[in-house]
């Protein structure tokens, strides 16, 4: 997990979001082993890439939503997408600078 910092997210906290990491490689990050809800996404430096959101806690399965470069631009995306057993988050390309908000 070295491609993302958990950080207070101060000004990206938009949505109530308790949490916020953010994601600068490609690779794949556990975010969270327990149910919440992803509330948002700030794009600072879209980069190029591909990021696949699953509600699990060790696979990459239960697939919840897909953020292609190619589809979402630099700013602030809410999405307010519940998981229940663990956010799952495998990032491919370059990621440039992002921000998932979720508790």
């Amino acid at each position: 997990m070295a491609a993302v910092k958990h950080v207070n997210p101060g000004n990206v906290n938009k949505e109530g979001g308790e949490i916020a990491a953010r994601i600068i490689l490609a690779e794949t990050n556990q975010l969270k082993t327990s149910s919440g809800r992803v509330l948002g996404i700030l794009i600072s430096d879209a980069g190029t890439f591909d990021l696949v959101f699953y509600d699990h806690i060790s696979g990459n399965s239960n697939q919840l939503f897909d953020v292609d470069s190619s589809v979402w631009t630099v700013g602030w995306h809410k999405v307010n997408v519940p998981f229940e057993d663990g956010i799952r988050v495998v990032s491919s390309g370059t990621p440039g600078d992002i921000t998932v908000v979720y508790s």
